[in-house]
């Protein structure tokens, strides 16, 4: 009894001290996946972005205001908010010519997309938000540290692109193994500061 009672009870104390992890439902199911959400600190709204071309805003995870971004309704769209703001980048993917800008109610802004080209990808490092996309000949690489101005980036390394993805330390794009005959390789873009 002894050896079983300390088990239960060493048992019962890991439980308190780390928690018992479970799921609870926050919301009602509604049409669209989500492919990426922020949170506004300003309005403590989240945007989340859908694979219907859809901006959804929500507070509560039980009303829901959705946006349109694009006439094509099955484009995944991606939010993205610029460090140190309240400023998102709302971008559809595979979508030529425009960008929104949406502030933490999800108010919407359309923008010349910066160097025109058809959007692949946007992601924010803890400095920088950067947008990607594929041009007629190749990719090209634009950042923003406000929202506003945009900086076209260093040209890529190679023009096999794959994708980019952002992470504390910055901004990584991948190089596939191609019919280029370049091998495999990943690429940190240097001088992400203000």
């Amino acid at each position: 009894c002894l050896g079983n009672c300390t088990m239960m009870l060493l048992v019962l104390v890991f439980c308190c001290l780390t928690g018992v992890h479970t799921w609870e439902r926050v919301s009602p199911a509604f049409f669209g996946n989500i492919h990426s959400m922020e949170y506004s600190t300003k309005h403590s709204n989240y945007l989340m972005g859908t694979d219907r071309g859809t901006l959804i805003v929500t507070r509560d995870f039980s009303n829901f205001v959705e946006h349109n971004v694009t006439s094509q309704p099955e484009s995944s769209t991606f939010v993205s908010r610029v460090p140190g703001t309240d400023i998102f980048i709302v971008v559809p993917l595979n979508y030529g010519g425009s960008i929104w800008i949406a502030d933490g109610t999800g108010k919407l802004t359309k923008q010349a997309a910066p160097g025109g080209g058809t959007i692949r990808g946007v992601c924010s490092t803890p400095t920088a938000t950067i947008l990607w996309a594929a041009g007629q000949t190749s990719y090209d690489v634009h950042i923003t540290f406000d929202g506003k101005t945009w900086l076209k980036g260093p040209a890529l390394p190679s023009q096999a692109f794959s994708t980019g993805s952002c992470t504390e330390k910055g901004f990584y794009i991948f190089i596939p193994q191609a019919e280029y005959n370049n091998p495999a390789a990943t690429y940190l873009l240097l001088g992400l500061t203000k």
